[in-house]
């Protein structure tokens, strides 16, 4: 796996981005685009705002929707947050389970509740059924 690090980022760069944590996204980004193009697991950082359990699932929302499959927790109390946030939806889960099942044995595009779906958005299903396998065991 491949871990992105805020601070060790700011040192190698000389930059303050903790005054701006959105300039964080970009780098991490691009780490899980490496991370994933390299068969690997890809975690963001940790947020070092103990106290702010809002800041910690913002955090988290925008690590999941740039691709990470985790987050750090520096503290006991950002573990359920994580969690929580990393964790398939039913509904994400139910959509899998639709993509996976309409296309059967078809190698082009098909459609599930009116959108179009094929072999890119297959194995993003496949990816979120194998991970919530992997939660459940």
């Amino acid at each position: 796996s491949l871990s992105f690090g805020p601070a060790d980022f700011e040192h190698a760069n000389g930059s303050n981005v903790s005054l701006n944590s959105a300039a964080l996204d970009t780098p991490l980004a691009m780490m899980v685009i490496a991370a994933h193009a390299a068969n690997k697991l890809a975690f963001a950082g940790p947020t070092f705002d103990l106290e702010n359990s809002e800041k910690v699932a913002d955090d988290c929302k925008v690590a999941r929707s740039l691709g990470a499959d985790g987050k750090w927790a520096i503290h006991p109390n950002q573990i359920s947050i994580i969690n929580e946030l990393f964790t398939p939806t039913e509904a994400e889960i139910a959509w899998a389970q639709k993509v996976v099942d309409a296309a059967g044995n078809n190698n082009g595009a098909f459609k599930v509740d009116g959108k179009m779906q094929d072999e890119a958005t297959l194995k993003v299903a496949r990816r979120l059924l194998d991970l919530v396998k992997q939660i459940r065991k």
